[in-house]
């Protein structure tokens, strides 16, 4: 049987304008998972970005198809991917060496990885991030199916900047 990974990747980006009401409702609706639809999906693994910006107040997301990704691309995504033995299991990678791995996917299982993070441009513009990453082991086209009918088998939530976590909390977004 052909096994297929996928990473599907949603990154939704703000400046201060967004976060208060009313613009911070429309962010907080940007979908977590992007149907994979109408895709001839191959074995190997493949990755998919879709981005939701404020500029066009988060209503015409930029979709990219899914791709065959490679090792170099997984490390400039942060990710180290080991299969074997019908398993995958998916763990930070890091210069000095890969970290514990945070899920183990069986066939036709899924998780997801939310991380938010918090930078500034050179001209000083506040800029935050959510980014969804949604994992996906089994065959390519169970993966719809499966995703939208099953539970992810863990939903891990992280934060990249300290002073985001404090913001976080202040409007309850602190999930475990």
């Amino acid at each position: 049987m052909k096994m297929t990974v996928l990473i599907q990747q949603i990154k939704t980006t703000w400046s201060k304008q967004s976060r208060g009401h009313p613009d911070s409702q429309v962010r907080n609706a940007v979908p977590e998972y992007y149907r994979i639809n109408g895709i001839d999906l191959e074995e190997g693994i493949l990755f998919q970005s879709i981005d939701y910006t404020e500029s066009d107040l988060f209503q015409r997301p930029r979709v990219k198809i899914f791709e065959p990704i490679s090792e170099s691309r997984l490390r400039e995504l942060g990710l180290y991917l080991e299969i074997a033995d019908g398993e995958c299991k998916v763990s930070n990678w890091k210069a000095s060496g890969r970290s514990k791995s945070f899920v183990t996917l069986g066939e036709d299982e899924w998780s997801r990885k939310v991380v938010y993070s918090h930078s500034m441009s050179f001209e000083h513009v506040d800029e935050y991030h959510k980014v969804v990453r949604n994992f996906y082991f089994g065959e390519g086209k169970k993966s719809h199916d499966v995703i939208s009918t099953k539970e992810p088998v863990c939903t891990r939530y992280g934060v990249a900047s300290a002073k985001l976590l404090n913001k976080r909390m202040d409007v309850g977004l602190d999930k475990p």
